[in-house]
């Protein structure tokens, strides 16, 4: 059975079992348009062992195999991810689908693949967390530990303010209409994250936890650091790695990018509506 991952540049459709399906409907179902874009493919298969291949290369946490460009596979012991973006077609096999891992085996190749595609598409998938006013989006990036789920709590926890976001895994497009935010179903809080692709970004944050709240902007050469420190992937294949520096350059060139040091409280909020100059009534 089948559930669909869908933004206006591309379509993820996961083809699982009926064991994992309702599940994995749940999750990914609020993220879902009815639009006009590419369809990848994800089938997902129960496999009794998985073997990894003597010609195979090391890569972190998993081996790695190339035939071209656009064809590579991703190996562990648990799981075989076989990935054609020509094809626009990826094969998951997993070790034991029963088993209660199964779920998180697939949304963890399923974040693996929507970061593939989004780069192969001409965007970035960016470790950032997001929320949403007056029609435009804001992402906050840091390290680890830097406060990006603080910042959504903060912003999000006022009725009628900000709206929240993911705050693991967003895309970013650069489109003829301007930069373009898309949030994915990654969140570390369930069911608070709501759905408001395709918005306008009004900034980007490079966040530090501070006593104060202030800001500083970014020239383009710490702009293109901070996006490239932050996007969420792997090394895959040459053609994938040229494609990110290129939309990472051209993001840099067009996203309003400021330094955040940021107090961790309510002052936060009102703080970013003045700065950005949005609307007085959602600072009371």
């Amino acid at each position: 059975m089948n559930s669909v991952y869908s933004i206006d540049k591309f379509s993820v459709c996961v083809n699982a079992s009926d064991f994992l399906y309702n599940q994995l409907r749940e999750i990914v179902s609020s993220f879902c348009l009815s639009v006009d874009s590419p369809v990848y493919n994800l089938h997902v298969k129960s496999v009794s062992e998985i073997k990894i291949p003597s010609d195979s290369l090391s890569r972190g946490d998993c081996f790695y195999t190339q035939s071209d460009d656009l064809s590579f596979c991703l190996i562990s012991e648990l799981i075989r991810f076989e990935i054609c973006l020509q094809e626009k077609e990826a094969v998951l096999e997993v070790c034991d689908l029963s088993g209660q891992d199964s779920l998180s085996f697939i949304l963890y190749a399923l974040k693996w693949y929507i970061s593939f595609i989004t780069i192969h598409e001409g965007g970035i998938p960016l470790h950032s967390s997001s929320v949403f006013a007056c029609d435009r989006a804001f992402l906050f990036a840091g390290e680890s530990g830097a406060g990006k789920s603080t910042i959504c709590s903060i912003l999000s926890s006022h009725p009628g303010g900000f709206r929240r976001g993911s705050d693991e895994f967003n895309l970013l497009f650069i489109t003829d209409e301007g930069v373009k935010v898309f949030p994915t179903p990654y969140t570390s809080s369930a069911g608070d994250c709501q759905f408001f692709g395709g918005m306008d970004l009004k900034k980007l944050y490079i966040i530090k936890k501070a006593s104060y709240n202030c800001t500083h902007p970014l020239a383009f050469r710490n702009k293109y650091y901070n996006c490239l420190k932050n996007i969420y992937t792997k090394p895959a294949s040459s053609y994938l790695a040229e494609k990110m520096f290129e939309n990472v350059e051209i993001a840099a060139c067009a996203v309003d990018c400021n330094e955040l040091y940021f107090a961790n409280n309510n002052s936060l909020r009102k703080f970013l509506l003045s700065e950005n100059g949005l609307n007085y009534e959602l600072q009371n």
